[in-house]
This record gives C-alpha cells, structure tokens and sequence, in this order.
C-alpha cells in the first residue's frame, strides 16, 4: 500500500466514524436546534477531501438567499439561518414553535448534513413512508447540495449517506397509482442505513446516484424495489400530495 491509498483509507475511517457519531447524537436528540422527537431522514455529504489537513473552506463564498439554500423540504415560506463557529445552518421553525423540523448544516470542512422530520410526520397516526414524496424531496436536494460543493470547489469524491431514524412500526405507502397488488410490511427496524454511495462525477444524475438507496427503503417493507423506477433504471414522473 502507497502513501496516498494509507491516507485515503484513514480519511475514508475518519468518514465513517464522523457518519456514526452524527447519527448517535442525532438518535440522542443532540441536534444543533431543538428538533422534533420524531422520526428522521438524515442525509450526510462527505467529500474525502474533508479529512485532509488544512481543509477548511470560506463558506461567505455561498450566497445563501441567491442560491437556495435550504433544508430537504422548506415548508413555509421563508427559513432562517445561523452562522456558527465552524458552520452554517438554515433551519425550518413552524410558526409559533420553539423547535425545528428540518435543517442543513454545511461545516467549513466541506460536509454537509441535511435532517428532516416533515416527511416521516405521521398523518392520522399513520406511519407511512410515502416514498414519492420522500424520494422527489431528496433527489432535488442532492442536486442543490451537490451545486453548492462544486460551487466551493470541493474535490471529488464525495461519500453520500442516507440514513432513516425512528422507523419502527412504519411502512412504505402503495396505493392504486402504483402498477400490480402490492402489500408492504411492516418495518421492525428503528433505523434503515440504505448502501453508501461514492460520487465521483459532478454531472451525475441525483436519480441515478440514489436508486439503491430508495431500493433499501422499499426492500425493508418487503418489497422488491421502488416502483418509482423503470426497469431499465430510469426514473417515473409521478405527481404526490404533501
């Protein structure tokens, strides 16, 4: 093993081990706002670059009313932000409301983390995943979050997570709009790591990037894959009300 490919795999160690951390502290309601006790979508971003020494990048470069930066899913008309020591968070508080459902924050090493708990709400005490709504939220957010990397000039690659948290007891809603008879389960998990994801090209198609994620989801309700996707690989355009 050469010097690069030992601190490659140091840096991808460091990666997984700063992955974990967040998620415990997140499970453990450790947010950096006051956060629902609900459950989540957690999506991490993690360029290798991060663990390399010296990394920190200048994030007043990012424009955040110019570009769009925001949470997995903005739910009001306007979110707010926090600049902190060591990064930048834009947050969605409801009105009136002491605590946040969703927010991202984007740290001077280059990582950004994205949690949500809107999505996941139970509606009627239902524990749904309602996975067009899920799967079209975070495709658009993988491309607006991919864009403020580039925009940073981050190097590639980049180690995408996509975690749910809290799920036990939930299940992926099929209805009539989907093709056959199907029955999902019931999720006995608390938690579901879908496959991690290295992305290497910037031009990727944020789609293609996360199918055998949403396929994680589905599979652990039982069923063979999400039914959001052609055979061949490409993605429905499906309508969905939130």
């Amino acid at each position: 093993m050469n010097m690069i490919e030992e601190s490659n795999n140091q840096c991808i160690e460091k990666i997984i081990n700063f992955m974990e951390d967040r998620i415990s502290r997140i499970m453990n309601n450790e947010t950096p706002l006051p956060f629902y006790k609900s459950a989540k979508i957690v999506l991490h971003l993690i360029p290798i670059i991060s663990y390399k020494i010296g990394q920190n990048f200048d994030l007043t470069q990012i424009n955040w009313a110019f570009n769009g930066i925001k949470p997995i899913r903005p739910n009001y008309s306007t979110w707010d932000y926090e600049i902190c020591a060591n990064s930048y968070i834009a947050y969605n508080k409801p009105p009136e409301e002491n605590m946040v459902d969703s927010y991202i924050e984007i740290f001077t090493n280059g990582i950004i983390e994205a949690v949500d708990g809107y999505i996941l709400k139970p509606r009627n005490n239902d524990l749904w995943i309602r996975p067009i709504m899920l799967e079209n939220h975070i495709i658009k957010s993988i491309g607006e979050y991919l864009t403020i990397l580039q925009n940073l000039n981050i190097e590639l690659p980049i180690y995408l997570y996509l975690n749910l948290l809290g799920i036990n007891g939930y299940k992926v809603y099929v209805h009539e709009g989907f093709e056959g008879h199907l029955s999902s389960e019931i999720i006995e998990d608390d938690r579901l790591f879908t496959p991690e994801v290295i992305i290497n090209n910037y031009n990727s198609r944020p789609e293609d990037i996360l199918k055998k994620c949403f396929d994680a989801i589905w599979q652990a309700s039982g069923l063979k894959g999400s039914y959001n996707y052609y055979q061949s690989g490409e993605r429905k355009q499906r309508p969905y009300k939130e």
